[in-house]
């Protein structure tokens, strides 16, 4: 969910979220992020679409410098947050973290719960 509780004038962000007619209500004055996504046009997704790429290329490079963990080198290209993972895997967001901090290893049982929900292999997960 993203949150729009912030300054009264929301004119600087381009559109006022809380006024457009193509939102619905917002909960708890809050959208997810496919009401946002909806009011995109062509150009706009194809620019979400290229940033991504962008975004996931500077990840690799990451991965690669071992600056972050396969963990969550693997959750971000889900698109999925450390709730999201944990929810679907039977675990804690909190262990999920500890985890992608390397504050906990990673068992090979625990790999294989992560990769099943990320859609990967439970070696791409391993250190």
């Amino acid at each position: 969910m993203i949150d729009y509780s912030g300054p009264e004038d929301s004119g600087e962000m381009g559109f006022d979220p809380v006024r457009h007619p193509g939102l619905p209500e917002a909960v708890n004055d809050r959208y997810t992020f496919g009401d946002l996504y909806a009011l995109l046009d062509e150009t706009g997704r194809a620019a979400f679409a290229e940033h991504g790429r962008v975004l996931d290329g500077q990840l690799r490079e990451q991965l690669k410098r071992g600056t972050i963990s396969p963990l969550y080198f693997h959750r971000c290209l889900a698109r999925m947050t450390q709730e999201q993972l944990a929810a679907r895997s039977g675990s804690r967001q909190s262990f999920v973290s500890r985890i992608e901090r390397s504050k906990r290893p990673l068992s090979p049982r625990q790999a294989k719960r992560f990769g099943a929900v990320l859609g990967v292999a439970p070696e791409a997960l391993m250190d």
